[in-house]
């Protein structure tokens, strides 16, 4: 699900919702937030430059 909200797939509140379903037991939905800005806070300025980057290239695959 991590994954699927990076990329769009899902949106804020599904995310939340279905991060609560897999905890043991309930869980505010501003701490979940918290709890993942705080793991991509730490995301180093120099990847996110690179990602930029690769973004504005486009590379045919066949």
């Amino acid at each position: 699900m991590f994954d699927q909200l990076e990329t769009g797939k899902i949106g804020e509140e599904e995310f939340v919702k279905a991060i609560q379903e897999h905890l043991p037991q309930p869980t505010d939905s501003a701490d979940i937030i918290n709890a993942w800005n705080a793991i991509i806070l730490d995301f180093p300025l120099r990847r996110l430059q690179i990602l930029q980057q690769l973004n504005c290239i486009t590379i045919p695959i066949c």
